[in-house]
């Protein structure tokens, strides 16, 4: 939720800057569109490296992506091959 709030505001602010500055619409949308993907991925990256215990068996679990992103990230044990969904709530 956090990461959905920083990236608005930032948007929000940029976008209506750089407009009245004389930056074209089409400019702003294809940056807003690559700092989105790239959100995307720095996210995935981080979860990807975090050390998340299975709630299970306690095993080792790696991250298998996003459900609704950035609200939820699945999570799949290597040992019992279990999936957790953890779900981020406001």
């Amino acid at each position: 939720m956090t990461q959905f709030i920083v990236m608005m505001l930032g948007l929000g602010v940029a976008v209506p800057t750089l407009h009245e500055r004389g930056v074209n619409s089409i400019v702003l949308s294809i940056g807003a569109a690559v700092g989105l993907v790239g959100v995307h991925l720095l996210i995935g990256a981080i979860g990807r490296l975090l050390p998340v215990r299975c709630r299970h068996c306690g095993g080792h679990s790696t991250f298998r992506g996003f459900g609704w992103w950035p609200f939820i990230y699945r999570y799949a044990c290597q040992q019992c091959e279990q999936e957790m969904r953890f779900e981020v709530t406001g």
